[in-house]
């Protein structure tokens, strides 16, 4: 059984849930940062993978992008964080990507897991996560820069593309390598937001 946690986040706030709320389908944005409107109501961000389906079947724009699956837990520094600046504490998290809504609903309906295996060790595999839930490549961007950092993936970029045939897993290679050339257009596209 699957045993993840998950937060769906819409691009500006957090949807959390209340086990009343839940039940009566009363789904809000819980965590709101529009602003200088910036309000917390007390309850639980994460969500079980029955709750992510219900959400996902009420919510018509929800897809991969908006959810976030965590295999640790995570603090209430973490919960601080979010308080704080919203958008920029979920950067530090991969969402699951690429599934539209119904493909999502049937990875979950299935136990989730097995189904994401490769996209997992592709996007955010394992062995990349700190301790305080913060992906490696966010602390490399966090100590190289910008700059430095679209080096750094275009570098993975061609070390992926050049032994993708080399160890058995070729597919998964190819989509590292694409997911680092995705990581510098994203940065890219965060510094033309800004320009």
């Amino acid at each position: 059984m699957d045993e993840s946690v998950y937060i769906v986040f819409d691009g500006d706030a957090v949807i959390g849930f209340n086990e009343e709320g839940w039940q009566a389908k009363a789904f809000n944005f819980f965590y709101v940062n529009s602003g200088t409107d910036m309000y917390w109501k007390g309850t639980n961000i994460y969500l079980k993978r029955e709750q992510v389906i219900d959400l996902l079947e009420y919510k018509e724009f929800l897809d991969g992008n908006n959810v976030y699956k965590l295999n640790n837990g995570f603090s209430n520094l973490f919960v601080d964080e979010l308080k704080k600046d919203t958008k920029k504490t979920m950067r530090k998290l991969s969402s699951m990507g690429k599934y539209n809504k119904a493909e999502l609903i049937e990875i979950l309906k299935s136990g989730g897991d097995e189904a994401m295996e490769t996209y997992d060790m592709v996007t955010n595999p394992p062995h990349y996560m700190l301790e305080d839930g913060t992906e490696v490549k966010h602390h490399i961007r966090s100590l190289l820069g910008d700059d430095g950092f679209k080096s750094w993936a275009i570098g993975n970029a061609i070390k992926y593309v050049s032994r993708y045939n080399d160890k058995g897993k070729p597919t998964q290679d190819l989509k590292k390598a694409q997911e680092n050339i995705q990581m510098v257009i994203d940065v890219l596209g965060e510094q033309n937001d800004l320009d």
